[in-house]
C-alpha cells in the first residue's frame, strides 16, 4: 500500500523526520520527499498554511503519485483537558468556516466526516485561521477537513493524526505553541516510523 502524508509547514516534515532519511521527489507545485524505505513507497508533502493548499497538494498527491492512503499530519490546539505533545488519532473532521444553517436550517450546521466510529470520538475542527478561543471542545488545525474531504472525493482512504502544541483559552496559548512545537513534531515522527520498515 502506498501512503502519502499531507504537512503543512515544512518544519512540521523535518520535526517529525528526525533521522529518517529522505530524498526529494518533486519541488513543484508542492515539495515532495520519499523516505527510504525497504517496503512500499512512503511520500511527504508539504502543502503550506490553510484548506485550500491542503486539498490542493492532497488533490495533487493522490493523481500524480497514486497513493492508496493519505495521512493528514501535523499540530494542531485542544481545548480538552490533553497533554501538550499527546498524538491524536482523530475520528471525525468538522469545517468549522462553513456555516450551512442559512441555507439548511439549524439541524447542519457545519460540514462533518466521520473518519472512524468511536465510543468517544476526537473530533477536529478546521478553520483558516489559528484558533485562540473555542466554544466547544476538541481539537483545532488549518488543514484536516480539506485533507479528509479530498481523500474522500477520491475513494482514497484517509486517516488524520495530530499532535497537540497548545491549550486553547489557556491564556499562554502562544507560549505553548512555542514550547512544546519540537517535541510535538517529534511526536509525529513515531507514526511515520509505522509506515517506514
Amino acid at each position: 500500500m502506498k501512503i502519502g502524508f499531507v504537512f503543512s509547514i515544512k518544519e512540521e516534515f523535518l520535526g517529525a523526520l528526525g533521522k529518517l532519511a529522505c530524498k526529494q521527489v518533486e519541488c513543484k507545485p508542492f515539495e515532495v520527499y520519499e523516505l527510504i524505505s525497504k517496503g512500499e513507497p512512503v511520500l511527504c508533502v508539504i502543502s503550506g498554511y490553510g484548506k485550500v493548499r491542503a486539498a490542493a497538494a492532497t488533490a495533487w498527491l493522490i493523481t500524480k503519485f497514486s497513493v492508496d492512503k493519505v495521512v493528514g499530519i501535523g499540530v494542531c490546539g485542544a481545548t480538552d483537558d490533553v497533554e501538550t505533545k499527546d498524538l491524536i488519532r482523530i475520528t471525525e473532521v468538522v469545517n468549522k468556516d462553513f456555516d450551512m444553517s442559512v441555507v439548511f436550517g439549524a439541524k447542519k450546521k457545519s460540514p462533518s466526516l466521520v473518519l472512524k466510529k468511536a465510543s468517544h470520538p476526537s473530533v477536529l475542527f478546521t478553520t483558516d485561521h489559528f484558533t485562540i478561543s473555542a466554544n466547544q471542545p476538541g481539537y483545532f488545525d488549518m488543514a484536516g477537513y480539506a485533507v479528509a474531504e479530498v481523500a474522500q472525493d477520491f475513494g482514497v482512504k484517509c486517516e488524520i493524526v495530530k499532535a497537540v502544541t497548545d491549550v486553547i483559552d489557556s491564556g499562554v496559548q502562544n507560549n505553548q505553541y512555542n514550547e512544546n512545537f519540537n517535541k510535538a513534531c517529534a511526536k509525529l515522527g513515531e507514526e511515520l516510523l509505522r509506515y517506514v520498515k
